[in-house]
């Protein structure tokens, strides 16, 4: 692979623009994830023997409504997302980053909701208010409540709002510079831990709700963090490289350009001809 007037020539391939068809499995692969992840939610969860049902205190706290509806973590952590990206665009000025930032935020979604997803169904453990639950299934009639008493764990609120929250956070950081050599400052880390600030207050009105353990929200935090994690290096350098603030550039074989080592500096080349090094 070589640069000629600012265009790399991969296997005689031209390779100036950074749309690959390689992006459409990505997209594929990220919807598969969020469809997979709205279907099982929908099963019948694993049925435990709860001790002493009547009595058992770990699920006989209150019924409270949400503090934070779920569309309302939805909308924090995916359109915050958004509006950062937004907020980007005219200094960024570039579609292949706004294309990876969709691309990376739709498979956080996708892998995150799945792995909480299966966890819910798969434990099946009870909330902890859950008798006052059955208490009001048996006025109202609604049988998805009796199902909803026993995916406590992991918490999808928190999956959710981690998920964006560390996404998020970073996103800024990139585009910051925070973690190079010449960008690291008190006031850019501060800036870029809002996010995860706003998640983490967020969170924890599940268990002023009652509606899941400890153990539930640090389990849903930690997937949601793992999930931005993955899909925000999947399409954008590390925080270490001097270039953080660029989406990956995608050779024809899905090898990223960057970090080919078949590509050669042309100032290298040069120097090489002449016996120096």
């Amino acid at each position: 692979m070589t640069q000629e007037n600012g265009i790399y020539v991969c296997c005689s391939h031209v390779c100036s623009g950074w749309w690959r068809l390689s992006y459409i499995g990505d997209w594929a692969i990220a919807g598969c994830f969020v469809l997979f992840s709205s279907l099982i939610i929908l099963t019948e969860p694993r049925h435990l023997d709860l001790p002493f049902p009547s009595t058992n205190p770990n699920v006989a706290y209150p019924f409270k409504q949400d503090t934070i509806p779920s569309w309302a973590s939805a909308l924090y952590s995916y359109g915050g997302a958004v509006a950062f990206v937004v907020v980007c665009m005219p200094f960024m000025r570039s579609i292949h980053d706004v294309h990876n930032a969709a691309l990376s935020m739709l498979y956080s979604w996708g892998l995150a909701n799945t792995f909480t997803a299966v966890g819910k169904v798969f434990a099946g453990r009870y909330r902890p208010n859950y008798l006052d639950m059955l208490e009001d299934l048996s006025i109202s009639g609604d049988s998805h409540k009796a199902w909803d008493g026993r995916m406590s764990f992991p918490s999808g609120h928190a999956t959710v709002m981690f998920a964006g929250g560390t996404w998020m956070a970073l996103y800024m950081a990139g585009k910051l510079k925070c973690f190079t050599n010449k960008g690291g400052e008190a006031w850019k880390s501060a800036l870029c831990m809002g996010p995860l600030m706003a998640a983490w207050l967020g969170v924890l009105t599940r268990t002023r709700d009652y509606k899941h353990d400890f153990s539930d929200i640090l389990a849903g935090s930690i997937i949601g963090a793992c999930g931005a994690f993955v899909s925000y290096f999947c399409y954008f350098r590390s925080m270490f490289d001097k270039k953080c603030h660029l989406p990956k550039v995608r050779a024809r074989f899905g090898v990223c350009i960057d970090h080919c080592p078949n590509v050669v500096p042309e100032r290298f080349k040069k120097n090489k001809k002449k016996g120096t090094n």
